[in-house]
């Protein structure tokens, strides 16, 4: 019978998850800054495990993941996209003033 993963010892874990892509390894792989993959975890559902403080990946997971969302290239063009329009709408907003921590800083309320 095997142990459900929230019942292994931190060891145990990082033993069982030691065959996976780190982090690191698949900003290279996909040539993707930081930002760009956490967007992808968060908006699109790009296949992750967070072992101990670090996300980890399977190479398998992650490569039929970005051939059913139209290959790597259209994952690039998409978080691309996604992010030059967050950082639009928040250059807009700070433009407006709409909101204090935009405007230089998280100081005490006006």
């Amino acid at each position: 019978m095997t142990t459900p993963w929230h019942q292994l010892s931190r060891s145990q874990l990082l033993e069982a998850t030691a065959g996976l892509m780190p982090f690191a390894g698949l900003r290279k792989y996909w040539d993707l800054s930081a930002e760009e993959i956490y967007w992808l975890i968060m908006l699109r559902g790009l296949p992750a495990v967070l072992v101990d403080g670090e996300w980890r990946f399977e190479q398998r997971a992650i490569d039929a993941w970005a051939e059913d969302n139209g290959g790597l290239p259209a994952v690039r063009a998409f978080v691309r996209d996604a992010l030059d329009e967050w950082r639009r709408a928040r250059e807009e907003l700070d433009g407006r003033g709409a909101h204090p921590a935009l405007r230089g800083g998280l100081g005490p309320a006006e």
